[in-house]
């Protein structure tokens, strides 16, 4: 579910756009906060619960960072998202801080019960659910996302495997299910 942002006239982009280090390091690129609005219409919107930061720790485990989503930006010359994360470190104590991660796009998903709108295979039903599971997939040097999902369909539960990231979208205002 690709979006489309309307950046405003280029007088107005000229005075919000600051300098930038990606993840990269590379310094002098050239980034642009979203409004709200502009950021609601992507697919990982201000408010939305994320993994990110997936790195495979064994054969058969895979790490990631949770939080939520609390900025976007763009980086204008690569025409690429960044996305301001913040997430909870808990110490041993039981105390902790709140930290602000970037990533970008390529490297973030819905987290664990994060509230979806999911599209039939046949495009014909759109209905809510919620991601039971995410698994990143490299595929010809690319990541992917392949989800686990649960909704209700016709009275009847169902979770399904194998959902790509184009079958679903985040939605807020979804009810747990």
């Amino acid at each position: 579910m690709a979006s489309k942002i309307k950046l405003e006239d280029e007088e107005e982009v000229e005075d919000s756009v600051d300098k930038h280090q990606d993840a990269s390091g590379a310094h002098g690129d050239r980034l642009f906060q979203l409004t709200s609005d502009q950021a609601d219409k992507l697919s990982f919107p201000t408010g939305c619960p994320v993994l990110y930061n997936f790195q495979q720790c064994t054969s058969n485990v895979t790490g990631a960072r949770e939080g939520i989503v609390r900025s976007v930006s763009l980086i204008t010359d690569k025409k690429r998202f960044v996305f301001q994360i913040e997430r909870r470190r808990v110490d041993s104590d039981g105390g902790g801080e709140q930290i602000l991660d970037e990533t970008t796009e390529d490297d973030i998903a819905y987290a664990i019960n994060a509230p979806v709108l999911v599209t039939s295979r046949d495009n014909v039903d759109v209905v809510p659910g919620k991601v039971i599971f995410v698994k990143p997939i490299s595929s010809k040097g690319e990541m992917r996302m392949n989800y686990i999902v649960q909704y209700t369909l016709d009275n009847q539960l169902r979770m399904e495997e194998g959902v790509t990231a184009d079958r679903i979208a985040y939605h807020k205002h979804v009810a747990k299910c």
